[in-house]
């Protein structure tokens, strides 16, 4: 097993003005204005037993109330002040698109999704792959994930494209001229 080095967690966001105007960094700081904020939920997140009940469970957290609509309807809602905070996940490129805060979570409530290589027995057995994919190991942070998740997801860059070229500038393969 070969972990890459990101996550992709769920994650609690607010608009990055309103975090920094009212200096909120964590989901605890989250408690005392969540009873006056809408909660906007992908379709599952208000309901899994790891997603918001664990949330409220945790930080004695509860807003004024929660509307569950599409994923990709909650960024437009956060942007059109129609909901106050949105469950994404940590890699995803609306992110940084919608100028969003991600909050810590400080008591662990959110699960953690690691990014890992899985491989079948008989290629786990192979030498050489199992070394060649080991270099990949801790290779790519949450951040940088984020960044190539947009070159696909808002730049529309082929996904072939974006790995060989992060490969590159990685130093871990050489294009032939």
């Amino acid at each position: 097993m070969c972990r890459l080095g990101f996550r992709d967690d769920y994650t609690i966001a607010v608009r990055k003005d309103w975090a920094d105007e009212n200096n909120v960094s964590t989901i605890e700081d989250l408690v005392p204005y969540a009873g006056e904020m809408i909660f906007g939920s992908d379709l599952v997140f208000h309901e899994r037993e790891d997603g918001l009940p664990r949330i409220e469970e945790v930080y004695s957290i509860a807003f004024k109330d929660v509307k569950s609509m599409s994923p990709t309807l909650v960024y437009e809602a956060i942007a059109n002040n129609q909901v106050n905070a949105i469950p994404p996940y940590t890699t995803n490129s609306r992110v940084d698109l919608y100028d969003l805060h991600t909050l810590e979570d400080p008591k662990a409530a959110l699960p953690p999704y690691e990014t890992m290589i899985v491989m079948r027995d008989e290629i786990a057995g192979n030498e050489k792959i199992t070394a060649t994919l080991l270099v990949l190991e801790d290779i790519i942070d949450t951040e940088t994930m984020r960044s190539l998740n947009a070159e696909f997801d808002i730049d529309k860059r082929d996904a072939r494209a974006i790995a060989r070229d992060y490969l590159v500038s990685e130093g871990l393969i050489l294009l032939k001229d």
